[in-house]
């Protein structure tokens, strides 16, 4: 609202003739105005802050978006429900990327995780093997001419064996190679 259409509206009434100077009425009238604004964009906010903060919850319950779910292909999905329609496209497809970015995010965590006890459980089963030499060693058993074939009767090398295998079987289907035994 204008000073000008304010001046008119609000002329005859007592409280406005209570201020005595017009400059002051129009600068009241102007602080007034400014703080009412800065009120609505701040309600504003706060409600398109509780959308995003619904809809997000709304991606959240869909069991179908994974980290690898493209917006072209499910945006048409998504607008059938109330809490996406309420939002503008942009706004739809920035809380879908940032919710894709956080599933991607996960999923870097628990391979890293997981990574990680694959590394453990290999250099304990390293650890365990060098302990067995160690003690083959000190047994008489394994000298520096025995051959592998002579270790075959020893249940705990084959065990030993059996795991390579089987690390070199996990290794090669990450690759998408199968080794030879």
């Amino acid at each position: 609202m204008k000073w000008s259409k304010a001046l008119s509206l609000f002329e005859n009434d007592e409280r406005f003739k209570a201020v005595d100077r017009p400059r002051d009425r129009e600068d009241l009238f102007d602080n007034y105005i400014v703080e009412l604004e800065r009120k609505e964009r701040e309600k504003a906010v706060a409600e398109h802050r509780q959308k995003m903060a619904e809809y997000r919850k709304f991606l959240e319950t869909c069991d179908y978006i994974k980290a690898s779910t493209q917006w072209r292909k499910i945006q048409d999905r998504l607008e059938d429900d109330e809490r996406c329609s309420c939002l503008e496209k942009i706004d739809r497809l920035i809380g879908f990327e940032d919710y894709i970015n956080d599933l991607e995010k996960e999923e870097e965590e628990l391979k890293r995780v997981e990574k990680e006890h694959v590394r453990r459980a290999e250099r304990k089963n390293r650890d365990a093997f060098r302990t067995l030499l160690e003690e083959h060693v000190a047994a008489g058993i394994l000298t520096a001419k025995t051959a592998t074939r002579d270790t075959t009767s020893d249940e705990k090398c084959n065990e030993m064996r059996e795991q390579r295998k089987k690390k070199r079987l996990y290794k090669s289907a990450n690759c998408g190679v199968i080794p030879e035994l």
